[in-house]
C-alpha cells in the first residue's frame, strides 16, 4: 500500500476522482467507489483503490492495487497492480497542488 498525505484538509472522493482523471488521461477510468474511495482502471486487469481519510490538518490517501475476481489472477494480479498503477496514482497524488501535496 502506498499513502500520501496531503496539507489541505476536505478534499472529497469526489475531487479526488476528478483531478485524478484529468491527470491520468483517457486511458484510466476514474469513479468514486462509494463512501471513501476511488476506484481507478485501465484494461481488464489494472485496477487501484485510493481511500480518501481525513486525518487533523490533513488528508490522507491510501492507494492499494486491487485484482479482478478471478480466482487465479488475484494475487498476481495485485501484486503488479500494486507495484504499477497504485505506484503512479500515488505518485500524482504526491505532485497534485490540488490534492495539497507538500512541497
Amino acid at each position: 500500500m502506498h499513502s500520501v498525505t496531503g496539507d489541505r484538509i476536505g478534499i472529497t472522493p469526489e475531487r479526488t476522482a476528478e483531478v485524478l482523471g484529468r491527470e491520468l488521461g483517457t486511458e484510466y477510468q476514474v469513479e468514486t467507489g462509494g463512501g471513501n474511495s476511488v476506484l481507478v482502471r485501465r484494461g481488464f486487469l489494472g485496477r487501484a483503490r485510493v481511500t480518501v481519510l481525513e486525518r487533523t490538518g490533513a488528508t490522507v490517501f491510501e492507494v492499494r492495487g486491487q485484482s479482478p475476481s478471478l480466482p487465479l489472477l488475484m494475487l498476481t494480479a495485485r501484486i503488479v497492480n500494486e507495484r504499477g498503477i497504485a505506484r503512479r496514482v500515488a505518485g500524482l497524488i504526491g505532485q497534485s497542488e490540488e490534492l495539497g501535496a507538500r512541497r
